[in-house]
Parts: structure tokens; sequence; C-alpha cells
């Protein structure tokens, strides 16, 4: 949450268009840590006026939101670099420059115009957006992030039956997002691991070959 008053609401959109694809990046860096077993997905809204952050959680809880709510704070404590900001930049302006290649497309925006923000002359809008877009520069974003909130308004969990509902209470969730807040973490340099099995496989015994196929 961040107060953005100053800006339009196609503004915001285009912002957080933006910001959608970079935080997205970020999160999927997860994957490229062989041994977890979670992952995480985050969208916009617009016509809720909400982001929603979905993380689907297969073993501890506890590293995964931390982990996760780590990475955005990360975001707002450090900011983003010039060059994820720009390769994205220029990915969103090829898309509003170009004519859509899917009818469906076109119109899901028109109608999201229309109906959302009432937009009276679409593409006019589409040529406001590109002036936004094209004047829009890192350090602005960076000042926007730096006061934005990560902290959820809404949490909703879904859980199997045989999973302990007392791991996910709302004290215990809402302490490990706080953990996760206060140890924002920068961008992790990617790199191959030594090890693919994890550790318990590779102190597996070697299987015994009863006969090979000629």
């Amino acid at each position: 949450r961040q107060n953005s008053d100053y800006l339009f609401d196609y503004q915001k959109l285009e912002l957080w268009t933006v910001l959608r694809k970079i935080i997205s990046n970020r999160l999927k860096t997860l994957r490229y840590n062989y041994n977890i077993d979670y992952s995480a997905n985050f969208e916009i809204y617009p016509s809720q006026s909400q982001n929603i952050l979905t993380i689907t959680n297969l073993g501890k809880s506890k590293q995964s939101i931390s982990e996760i709510f780590s990475i955005l704070s990360g975001i707002s404590a450090n900011g983003i670099t010039s060059s994820e900001f720009e390769n994205v930049k220029d990915l969103r302006l090829e898309q509003l420059n170009e004519p859509p290649r899917f009818p469906i497309d076109y119109w899901a925006d028109f109608y999201t115009e229309q109906i959302v923000y009432g937009a009276q002359d679409f593409e006019l809008k589409v040529n406001d957006k590109i002036l936004f877009l094209e004047n829009l520069e890192v350090s602005t974003v960076n000042s926007y992030l730096k006061n934005y909130t990560w902290n959820p308004d809404d949490i909703s969990i879904l859980l199997p039956k045989n999973r302990n509902k007392d791991e996910y209470n709302k004290r215990k969730v809402l302490k490990t997002i706080k953990d996760g807040l206060n140890n924002p973490q920068k961008p992790k340099k990617i790199e191959a691991p030594e090890q693919l099995l994890t550790e318990e496989i590779s102190e597996l015994s070697a299987a015994t070959i009863v006969s090979k196929s000629q």
C-alpha cells in the first residue's frame, strides 16, 4: 500500500504493469534454488484496486513466507536496477505501440478502460500511457517503492486436511511476514549448484545390478 494520489488511474496501472513484471522476475529467482518446494506469483487487479501475492507451499511454511517477503522488502529497501527497469519498460512500450495481435487483447484493454476507469477516448489514453512511460525514470519508481508497504491487508490460506492448522494461525503468519520484511534481501547472484541431488538422496546406498541386457 502507498499513497499514489498524485498519479492518474491510467498512470498507476502502467506503473504497476511494469512493476508486476519486475517483481515476478525477482520472485522467479526462487526457482533457481534446486532444493525449495514453494513458489510465488504476483498479480495486479486494477478493477479491485489491489495486488495479490500467491504462495504455493509444499513444505516449510515459515521458510517460504519469510523468504518471499524478504525479497519484496529488498525491492523497497534497495530499489530496482536501471537495466531491470529499462528492459521491462521497453517491452511494455513495444506492446502499446504495436497493433494488437489478437482482437481479444484489444477489447479486453478497451473494456477495462471503459468500465474500470471510465475512459472516454481509448486511443487517446493509449497515447497518454506511452508518453507517461517514455518520461518515467527509474529514480522516480524507486522513490515510489521506498514508501511502499508490503504488509498485506488480507490473508487467505487453503490447507489440505492432513496439515496442522496451528502452523498457519494469524499470529504466527504475521510474525513470519514481519521477520521477512525486517530482513530485506538483495538480488542473489545465480550460480550453478555443485550438487544437484539433495543431501538425503546423495546418501542413499548404491543398488546392486542383478543383470544387464545385451
